[in-house]
């Protein structure tokens, strides 16, 4: 890039210029000119040069629409209508870069006049300079032929040939003298611009080519959720289902931080910005394997599945600017070659790599703008990994703290930026940027809880964000992040909590379940036995129907299938419900056992042999006797109140069961006015779940506070 001057002469009545004072006057106009446009407009394509071509087995054409552009150093070019290109001649230019990194173009022979006074390095293009149609052959340079003699098959030139238009100087000296005593020493400076036709990879070693150019459209991610949390029945089912939910993903996040090309790694996006991004990115990839390989099915704590759906959305909204921002920004570096604009490939898609799009310039306000909200954007989402807390360590490190907290926040469909800062991210190490860039708009937090700011020296200041939290404004915020307790014992944490919701009003409600306790032991057992002794003789009389010796029956046992149905629609928590199957199991059964001999104590059977009885059929006595095992229905009949006694017990009605909670979803915490479910294995705590209401038992089940 040419020196813009500092000073300029100033001339002064009656004095003698000199043609040095002149031509610095003109210099410093020239330089100012030029740096108007490139520093306060910017540089590329501003409209226009759009390419096509027309070939038959070779190249013939090139055609450029109108357009106009400012080089990087300030020079315009321009087109004031759309022309067609078909002659050419072959010419060597030196890519010359200066010490200062810039680069510049000439013609060979050129260079190599003065390549002994610069200090320079030097890669050659083998270009083809490009003429219009209206041009004649005679009069251009000595080797020009039709584009289409050149044999570049049109395959090729679509694919690898790129257009550029430079500005060369050249100098002729001029007489205008019209009297013989005038000035013929003078020289005629003028700026041309030429065309040419290159092979795009030879300007691999430039700071040319492309950014944003892998995928302009960046996909969208969704995390999932842990499933049928209500249903585990077991810690190590509990465990099961979190890691069920963490591998999908885990398998939806690995390409993100991908180092092999998959379309969406962000490490398109890291291209773009400074080594400060691409070393936190390479850190983020690292991290993200020691993360996956950190948990698995035997002991994966819920809250790897609440950092993969904050992960989600950082992401969502990162791709989503980045989106946006390659459309605006196709080319993002502005180390461009001076003089020059690259038009692009001879066949343009929405975004061509090798087309020098508009760069504002970098001290505008939108563009910067841009710029470091995508740096900030693109922080967040690798810091979420890079300071992510795995659960070997996550009891140490909440120890910081040793307090069971509900941080008032925001959930939903809210931004990231305006949620609580979960406790699984570690903001205390010196070199975390969660503080920095979980706001992306201002990074102001004054507003935002950390499980952490008691131990934080820029929080914990004037406003104290740790006393803040005790007497927080709760209007806005529709729910509490419960962080802590992880890993404590269970009555400790039901203390600390059921302390809050009377001392401070936490208007949540507060029920603990073992995940291994399923009911009454004995009224779980009979229940279990009674289940499988219904279906299984039902199967055992659908196996006597179907038996071709016999005669048909499809509608004696009607009776029986809808007792199984019942019992099926019916919980085992209800015991007044299944005592009626028991009573219609025994009155039903009864009938076929004493077929015609009533006995004391027994149902008294139906009329036999009469028209309208369809149980007088010997052969569907028979079958029924031989399918229901009499002494197994009165052995059900008698365990039913032995297994009742223990379900009557007022100490075991107060045990919540966790099937009973069903919809139980884990979410890190509670909304406003729901219901705070805190798992447990009987001593330890292991997990929670929530519902978005109170959840309604009888007065007996309600814990005393």
């Amino acid at each position: 890039m040419e020196t813009r001057p500092n000073s300029f002469p100033v001339y002064v009545s009656s004095q003698y210029l000199t043609s040095k004072q002149l031509n610095e006057t003109t210099d410093f106009l020239w330089q100012e000119e030029k740096a108007a446009r490139y520093l306060l407009k910017g540089n590329g394509i501003l409209q226009g040069f759009a390419l096509s071509f027309t070939d038959g087995v070779s190249l013939k054409q090139i055609s450029i629409t109108a357009g106009s552009g400012c080089t990087v150093d300030g020079y315009i070019i321009q087109q004031t209508g759309n022309q067609v290109f078909d002659k050419g001649h072959a010419i060597d230019l030196s890519l010359i870069t200066l010490p200062d990194n810039s680069q510049q173009l000439m013609e060979k022979a050129d260079y190599d006049k003065v390549k002994d006074k610069l200090n320079a390095t030097e890669k050659i293009l083998n270009a083809i300079e490009i003429f219009n149609v209206t041009s004649n052959l005679p009069d251009l340079p000595d080797g020009s032929n039709t584009l289409d003699s050149m044999a570049i098959p049109a395959a090729k030139a679509v694919s690898d040939y790129t257009v550029f238009a430079g500005v060369f100087v050249k100098d002729d000296s001029y007489d205008n003298c019209q009297q013989g005593d005038c000035n013929d020493r003078g020289t005629e400076r003028s700026y041309m611009t030429r065309l040419f036709l290159v092979l795009a990879a030879q300007f691999s070693v430039a700071p040319v080519p492309p950014s944003n150019t892998l995928s302009p459209q960046m996909p969208l991610c969704m995390a999932t959720r842990i499933k049928g949390l209500s249903q585990v029945g077991s810690t190590a089912a509990f465990y099961q289902n979190s890691f069920t939910a963490w591998s999908t993903n885990f398998t939806i996040f690995q390409p993100y931080f991908a180092v092999a090309s998959s379309g969406k790694q962000l490490s398109i996006i890291s291209t773009l910005l400074d080594s400060a991004e691409k070393t936190a990115f390479t850190a983020a990839v690292a991290k993200f394997t020691a993360i996956v390989a950190s948990a698995n099915a035997a002991k994966c704590e819920q809250y790897y599945n609440a950092f993969a759906s904050d992960l989600s959305a950082a992401i969502n909204e990162l791709v989503e600017f980045y989106n946006d921002y390659a459309k605006k920004y196709p080319n993002y570096p502005q180390a461009r070659i001076e003089g020059a604009l690259v038009l692009g490939g001879l066949k343009q898609g929405s975004v061509d790599k090798w087309r020098y799009y508009f760069l504002p310039a970098g001290d505008q306000p939108a563009f910067t703008f841009d710029r470091n909200r995508l740096k900030q954007l693109f922080m967040r989402a690798v810091s979420l990994v890079n300071n992510f807390v795995t659960q070997d360590i996550i009891k140490t490190q909440a120890a910081k703290i040793n307090k069971v907290l509900a941080i008032p926040s925001v959930a939903g469909d809210s931004q990231l930026a305006h949620r609580a800062i979960p406790y699984y991210y570690d903001v205390l190490v010196a070199n975390n940027q969660i503080l920095n860039n979980w706001n992306p708009q201002s990074g102001d937090l004054q507003n935002i809880f950390c499980y952490y700011d008691a131990q934080i020296p820029t929080r914990n200041t004037n406003p104290n964000m740790a006393a803040k939290l005790s007497m927080a404004d709760w209007t806005n915020q529709g729910f509490f992040r419960i962080e802590g307790h992880l890993g404590l014992q269970k009555d400790a944490v039901i203390s600390a909590l059921n302390q809050m919701i009377v001392a401070d009003d936490l208007p949540i409600q507060l029920i603990d379940c073992n995940v291994n306790y399923k009911g009454p032991t004995s009224w779980n057992n009979w229940y279990n036995d009674f289940s499988v002794f219904l279906n299984d003789s039902l199967k055992a009389l659908k196996a006597a129907m179907a038996d071709p010796n016999q005669p048909k029956t499809t509608y004696a046992y009607d009776p029986f299938k809808k007792m199984v149905a019942n019992n099926l629609e019916t919980s085992y928590r209800q015991p007044d419900k299944i005592k009626g199957i028991v009573d219609n199991l025994n009155a039903y059964s009864h009938v076929f056992y004493n077929a015609g001999n009533a006995k004391p104590g027994l149902a008294k059977p139906a009329a036999a042999g009469t028209a309208t009885n369809p149980l007088s059929d010997p052969n569907v006595i028979a079958k029924y006797n031989a399918a229901v095992n009499k002494d197994k229905v009165l052995a059900l009949i008698k365990g039913y109140n032995d297994a009742l006694v223990e379900v009557n017990d007022p100490n075991v009605k107060k045990i919540v069961v966790l099937k009973d909670l069903a919809g139980l979803e884990y979410t890190g915490g509670v909304p406003k006015g729901g219901t705070f479910v805190l798992l447990h294995d009987g001593a330890t705590v292991i997990g929670d779940g929530s519902l978005s209401y109170y959840y309604r038992i009888n007065q007996s089940r309600i814990f005393d506070v």
